[in-house]
């Protein structure tokens, strides 16, 4: 029997494998898609992140220059992975707390945390990353204000606010296709009650349609979309606030 002997080569391994999971189906978990959105310049956060590694004064080194943890995680790192899974007050476990990171981006972001770590001589070094690490003021990051939901606002209450009017004539936004809107929010086409969306969806023969984008009303001589509307009550309870 001949035996054959070669060397291995391997490409050197230059990414990590980030696992996203949940309990059960029907577990109720935290995606801020907008936030993520927003982190990378207005386009959605693909699966594949290039980040740089720590260095310069990120990263830890000792007296005498050595580094203090081989695999310390870039802060831009745990940045995404909390800011897209957690909000404001939320807990973090990170069951191996290694040089801290986790942690420093918790306090950095009004997030608790709870780490554990067997190996006592990076405790110190966690410590005094989390004693050197200031927690900043609110802002919309930290309170992941581009996925808040806005507040429902049905048609009956902009009638009911006497915003909009019964019997007022709703428009297209060439003025035309005009229909009545009834005290009950809903619109009448050929004396034939639909709501404000099945109604547009009627006129435009498909299935459906918004129909807060498609109605206006006469304000002044001018055509005004009902959903300016919303966004003006919206605005008053923000100032209220």
């Amino acid at each position: 029997m001949k035996h054959y002997y070669g060397v291995v080569n391997q490409i050197t391994n230059t990414n990590e494998t980030l696992l996203w999971c949940s309990q059960s189906k029907e577990a109720k978990y935290t995606f801020n898609y907008k936030t993520m959105k927003h982190l990378n310049n207005g386009k959605q956060m693909k699966s594949v992140w290039e980040l740089p590694l720590c260095t310069g004064k990120e990263r830890c080194r000792d007296k005498d220059g050595n580094k203090m943890h081989n695999t310390q995680k870039p802060i831009a790192l745990l940045e995404r992975v909390i800011l897209s899974s957690t909000k404001k007050g939320d807990i973090v476990l990170d069951p191996f707390m290694g040089s801290g990171t986790t942690a420093v981006v918790c306090k950095k972001y009004q997030r608790n945390y709870v780490g554990f770590e067997k190996e006592k001589k990076y405790l110190s070094l966690i410590e005094n990353r989390i004693k050197g690490t200031s927690i900043t003021i609110d802002n919309d990051l930290i309170n992941n204000v581009y996925d808040v939901k806005e507040r429902r606002i049905p048609i009956q209450e902009l009638l009911a606010k006497r915003i909009l009017l019964e019997n007022e004539s709703l428009y297209d936004k060439y003025g035309t296709n005009g229909t009545i809107l009834c005290s009950d929010g809903t619109i009448l086409i050929n004396n034939i009650p639909y709501s404000i969306h099945k109604g547009a969806a009627n006129l435009l023969g498909k299935e459906s349609c918004n129909g807060w984008d498609y109605w206006f009303v006469k304000r002044d001589g001018s055509l005004v979309s009902i959903n300016d509307f919303r966004s003006q009550i919206r605005d008053d309870e923000a100032v209220r606030i």
